[in-house]
């Protein structure tokens, strides 16, 4: 018997570009206007001056009212995926999030296949 071989691929940011929404959100609460290159690493509460439960509050907010918006982090994501599971690969989306985002999550992946 074959074994299938799985990918693991990682929701945010690797997916689904969250990070601009995110950013649309946090420049319109602040009035400040970062760009998605000036952001160097994850914990953006290490660079910004907000706590990492605000930054994660407002990841929670851009899922459940703005998932609609978020744009796949490559127009041909759902090509490569497919193809992926194509060629006998078994595909793993992995994340951490709240829980409250579950079904938003589910929405925008089966929006782009």
């Amino acid at each position: 018997m074959t074994r299938q071989r799985t990918i693991a691929l990682d929701l945010d940011s690797v997916l689904a570009d969250v990070m601009l929404i995110w950013l649309e959100e946090y420049n319109l609460k602040f009035n400040t206007s970062i760009k998605k290159q000036d952001l160097f690493q994850w914990h953006l509460h290490n660079m910004l001056p907000l706590t990492e439960k605000y930054a994660q509050d407002l990841f929670t907010y851009v899922w459940k009212k703005r998932w609609k918006d978020i744009p796949p982090t490559n127009s041909d994501i759902s090509m490569v995926t497919n193809l992926l599971q194509k060629a006998g690969f078994r595909i793993s989306i992995i994340t951490k999030r709240d829980r409250a985002t579950m079904s938003f999550v589910a929405h925008w992946l089966d929006l782009y296949n």
